[in-house]
């Protein structure tokens, strides 16, 4: 559908509108140059047109950093394993691949701390390099010690199958907004509180929702299509429990 327009049950609504012009390298793809541990480094990517710079794709060497709205990636390499080091042979891990064990959350007051001691010959740092540790869990990065506790992010002390009551905002219209303009906080206010998610449908560009306090905010974004946004909020005393839903939408002009 073209820009501009937006497709709700049978009825199309809205005004066509050019689409967004993508932004026009001006650093030439390839090499930005070398560095050694320890020294600095610093480029400036430039691209006419563009909002913002980000990685998408691999990740930068450690010490290095982009700056999301100018462009320029500048640091110090950072010194693994001392500056002086011969790289030698690849760690040998001790500890087997697979499962850690298995921890409940903390819930009723109940706190259930785990301890584990992940070990590699010859290894210099320990870090996480894909996915992500449970809420609590921290991964030490000189000694490989991984410990915690596993937390309840609502809070309080409810059995997991209560399911969470709304008491505000009562209107599911949560009301219009030029493209552009500041949104919010919208306030979700529930009994027991607990952690929020969009189960279904999307928010308008640019507006995000808190994980825990449930708010909506942000900025409207220019690229958003005018139209109404339907979304479903859903809210959980606790992760992975019994949860409830409310509909809201949100009209863009």
């Amino acid at each position: 559908m073209p820009p501009g327009l937006t497709l709700v049950g049978d009825t199309i609504s809205g005004a066509p509108r050019p689409a967004p012009t993508a932004p026009v390298w001006g650093t030439a793809a390839g090499s930005l140059g070398s560095a050694t541990q320890g020294g600095s480094f610093a480029a400036t990517l430039t691209a006419s047109g563009a909002a913002s710079f980000a990685v998408r794709a691999g990740r930068l060497p450690w010490g290095l950093t982009l700056d999301g709205e100018t462009g320029a990636l500048a640091g110090t390499l950072a010194v693994i394993g001392g500056a002086t080091d011969d790289p030698g042979p690849p760690p040998v891990w001790v500890t087997a691949g697979g499962s850690l064990g298995t921890v409940r959350e903390t819930y009723n007051g109940i706190n259930e701390p785990v301890a584990l001691g992940l070990a590699a010959t010859g290894a210099a740092v320990y870090t996480i390099s894909g996915g992500v540790l449970p809420w609590g869990l921290t991964l030490d990065r000189d000694t490989g010690a991984l410990a915690g506790v596993v937390r309840n992010i609502g809070g309080g002390t409810w059995e997991p199958d209560t399911v969470v009551t709304w008491t505000a905002p009562v209107a599911t219209d949560l009301g219009s907004f030029a493209r552009g303009t500041s949104v919010g906080p919208i306030p979700q206010t529930v009994s027991p509180s607990g952690v929020f998610w969009i189960s279904s449908g999307t928010l308008p560009w640019g507006l995000t929702l808190t994980r825990v306090g449930g708010e909506i905010s942000g900025t409207v974004s220019n690229e958003n299509e005018m139209g109404t946004y339907t979304f479903t909020v859903a809210c959980a005393a606790n992760p992975g429990f019994a949860f409830g839903t409310r509909a809201y939408s949100i009209t863009i002009t």
